[in-house]
């Protein structure tokens, strides 16, 4: 992994390299509110902590288990809180359902919430004021393909569902992102659409936006692997499978 001046262009410092993994890579990276510290997650699962300047791995790697087999929870989406003193994680063990894992940055103390109505975890987000997260649930459900792909917003404090399921995507939900000043969630899915929501009441905003594509007789993949809205929520972002970033109007 490398990390690049964006100004110069230029390749700053030396590339990151996480020892241990073997053939195996680095699947997600998120930095701290400061830019000192990256969250780290591989594709063995494990989450680790980076040093940026000293380019060096902070201690051992965060670990959580789920079950009485305790078997290894798997993460997929880290995110650091606005203070940058709790780092939350999510993610799935073999077996189990999903669980919400949260550190003390300084001391790696951990709370896990593992609600057993939930099959996984493949995304979240927390609000700018950090009193918000939002996570992809994959409820166990025998309803419709829209409730078993819904999205949750958690306190994180504690890990307590907060109002109903966000419910209208038809495939797994696998990007989200919270507007700056809260009150709206993008969502992207391998159903192939992003959506707004209002966080405070759970309603979708407008329509989908509609990511996938057809040049002639080829049908492109467009499942939305990442989502981000502008600073004055006037604008959304979508990067999908098919390799292209859109920008859409948010109104």
């Amino acid at each position: 992994m490398r990390l690049w001046d964006v100004a110069s262009r230029r390749q700053f410092g030396a590339p990151i390299a996480v020892q241990g993994l073997g053939y195996k890579g680095i699947s997600k990276v998120v930095f701290s509110p400061d830019g000192r510290t990256l969250a780290i997650i591989c594709d063995d699962g494990s989450l680790r902590l980076w040093d940026v300047a000293g380019n060096r791995q902070i201690g051992a790697p965060l670990t959580a288990t789920i079950g009485y087999l305790q078997s290894d929870v798997y993460f997929g989406c880290v995110a650091f809180s606005p203070d940058q003193h709790t780092l939350t994680a999510a993610g799935a063990g073999d077996g189990y359902g999903g669980v919400i894992s949260r550190w003390d940055v300084a001391s790696r103390v951990r709370t896990d919430e593992a609600p057993p109505s939930y099959q996984g975890v493949d995304c979240t987000s927390i609000s700018s004021d950090g009193r918000t997260l939002v996570a992809s649930t994959r409820l166990d459900t025998n309803t419709g393909p829209t409730e078993q792909n819904a999205l949750q917003l958690f306190d994180p404090a504690n890990a307590n569902p907060v109002g109903n399921p966000l419910t209208g995507h038809t495939d797994k939900v696998i990007s989200a992102a919270f507007s700056a000043d809260g009150r709206t969630v993008a969502t992207g899915s391998k159903d192939q659409t992003a959506r707004l929501w209002d966080a405070a009441t759970g309603k979708q905003i407008g329509s989908p936006m509609d990511c996938h594509h057809t040049e002639g007789d080829t049908s492109y993949p467009g499942d939305v692997t990442s989502v981000a809205v502008s600073p004055d929520s006037h604008t959304v972002a979508t990067g999908s499978q098919d390799g292209v970033i859109r920008l859409w109007n948010a109104g």
